[in-house]
């Protein structure tokens, strides 16, 4: 498949920005839908966090039963390498299936930095995770951090089209664990 670029500008409405690609006579289109306002890195007990209470929910890093308490917060894993973050379930990501995460996400990277742990944490009325390698992958409080979300894991990158497919592999490859 041959592919150009053209970006289109977000619509300050939906929060939907379009990438298409040509080149030749294949097209590959890829549509990226964000969230308006998507949370920031923030300072937060003397780190950097972000506000994942619906990323958390959807990844299972967050189990709240029905009668509303929350009984399950998940240690996690922290993988840094440029502008991306791998937020793992600590007990569910183990081993071989940790090791071909962080392969995957690394393979294009520049950088690789040691795995940092920490856990979710109660935050408002959500949820929150602290990075404490957020500024080895670039982040620093204040910047925009849109999530991928996978079984027992978060993506964490900046929404450049290379962070976004890196993101997308590496939820595929855990998909098929």
């Amino acid at each position: 498949m041959r592919v150009a670029h053209l970006q289109c500008e977000r619509d300050a409405n939906s929060g939907t920005s379009a990438k298409f690609g040509r080149v030749g006579s294949s097209f590959h289109v890829r549509i990226v839908y964000e969230r308006m306002g998507a949370n920031r890195i923030k300072r937060s007990g003397g780190g950097l966090a972000l506000q994942v209470t619906t990323p958390a929910r959807e990844a299972r890093l967050v189990r709240e039963p029905d009668d509303g308490d929350v009984r399950d917060l998940a240690d996690v894993f922290i993988v840094a390498v440029d502008d991306t973050l791998l937020v793992g379930h600590r007990e569910d990501i183990t081993g071989r299936d940790r090791i071909e995460l962080v392969d995957a996400l690394a393979r294009d990277a520049d950088s690789l930095y040691r795995i940092m742990y920490a856990s979710i944490q109660p935050e408002g009325n959500g949820y929150q995770v602290q990075l404490p390698n957020a500024g080895d992958a670039g982040f620093e409080d204040g910047d925009r951090a849109p999530v991928t979300t996978g079984n027992d894991l978060l993506v964490i990158h900046d929404g450049e089209p290379r962070r976004v497919e890196r993101a997308d592999a590496v939820v595929a490859l855990r998909e098929g664990q």
